[in-house]
């Protein structure tokens, strides 16, 4: 298993991707405002398809991501449960 969770960067005041020397990618606009989701799946070998079946699955929200949310949702207030 391969994690990559040291390449997302939480400082400031926005959500990127850090690459190191190749700089660092904010990433609100290429989500817009959608969140960033990570998973683990796998693929049932006994059925034929195409289908991952998920093993876990979570969404990251950063508030970088809310003015891209807003301007999908014609710029109304979202309510979040």
């Amino acid at each position: 298993m391969i994690l990559f969770q040291h390449l997302l960067d939480f400082s400031g005041d926005e959500l990127a991707l850090d690459m190191g020397r190749m700089g660092r990618f904010p990433l609100a606009q290429a989500l817009d405002g959608q969140p960033l989701k990570i998973m683990a799946a796998y693929q049932n070998n006994e059925e034929i398809h195409e289908k991952l079946d998920a093993l876990w699955s979570f969404d990251i929200f950063h508030e970088s991501l809310y003015p891209y949310a807003q301007k999908a949702y014609g710029a109304q207030e979202i309510q979040f449960s």
